[in-house]
């Protein structure tokens, strides 16, 4: 039997947040971000599609787009909607946003949406400068934001985002006091900079190797050195998006034993290279929508 997931079990970060009303320029096509969004539309209506699902966000909800995802964003007339850009990391999980069966879509009151608007309006906006995914200066915003955010006004918003995220905990349900794998993601999660076997991974669920992968395909539906290479790959990804560090540097902080190797490696979960995923971050686009 399984436990809820307690809100101080996770670390929360939130980067940006602001209200804003969007509309036709808010239309980016297969976005990928290392971050987690939350939207709650007051008025009008956008669409969102990731995983084969289409998401028509409207007013009464609250939505979470998933990290590590190819996303289409929509908005064919007009949508005010608060977002809120944030990473939520479980440890010995990852993202929370990523563990199985989870929902993306959740009902709330009139009254609930009006109280987190008016907790919202006494905190001052930590906006990003330009909404365009593929801008020059977005990746550069979200690596500065929490800077600009005072004491005062980071205790409030994640407040905020751990209300916002409530419906979305009260929904999971994971095995950490009973799953024998919880050593085991910890173990990948705090030694990805290094060499990590499969005989290493077994070790922290004291079952021989052979067996303990057939067990970890069954739990995870990924071999464990399939696992440990998309963890891998998706630290890299926050890395190419929030630093400035060469290929190199990115594959010895990653656990690849090579530069070459890790480029092969992340086309194939991407399928681009680590250099093409930097690029389509910083590349400059003729509609830049800086104020919305």
């Amino acid at each position: 039997m399984g436990v809820h997931i307690n809100i101080n079990d996770i670390n929360l970060n939130v980067f940006a947040f602001e209200e804003v009303t969007v509309s036709s320029w808010w239309n980016y096509p297969n976005h990928n971000s290392p971050f987690a969004r939350i939207f709650m539309v007051y008025d009008g209506v956008q669409e969102v599609r990731f995983n084969g699902k289409t998401y028509q966000h409207k007013p009464g909800h609250i939505y979470i787009v998933p990290p590590f995802t190819n996303v289409d964003y929509l908005c064919n007339d007009s949508c005010t909607q608060f977002y809120l850009i944030l990473s939520a990391e479980l440890p010995g999980y990852g993202s929370i946003f990523q563990l199985d069966d989870i929902q993306f879509e959740f009902p709330i009151t009139a009254d609930i949406q009006a109280s987190l608007r008016t907790l919202l309006n006494q905190v001052d906006n930590v906006p990003l400068q330009n909404y365009n995914p593929v801008s020059l200066i977005y990746s550069q915003d979200l690596q500065q934001a929490q800077i600009k955010m005072s004491p005062i006004d980071e205790w409030q918003i994640t407040a905020i985002a751990q209300l916002l995220l409530t419906p979305f905990l009260q929904s999971l349900n994971y095995e950490k006091n009973e799953s024998i794998f919880f050593n085991v993601t910890k173990y990948i999660e705090d030694n990805l900079h290094q060499q990590i076997t499969l005989t290493d991974l077994a070790k922290q669920s004291n079952l021989v190797p052979s067996y303990f992968s057939d067990k970890f395909l069954e739990h995870f539906k990924l071999r464990p050195m399939a696992y440990l290479q998309n963890k891998r790959v998706e630290k890299a990804q926050l890395l190419l998006t929030t630093t400035h560090y060469n290929v190199d540097i990115i594959a010895d902080m990653c656990g690849f034993k090579t530069s070459p190797h890790f480029c092969r490696v992340f086309k194939n979960v991407t399928a681009l290279t680590p250099k093409r995923y930097r690029e389509s971050l910083l590349v400059k686009t003729e509609n830049n929508n800086s104020t919305g």
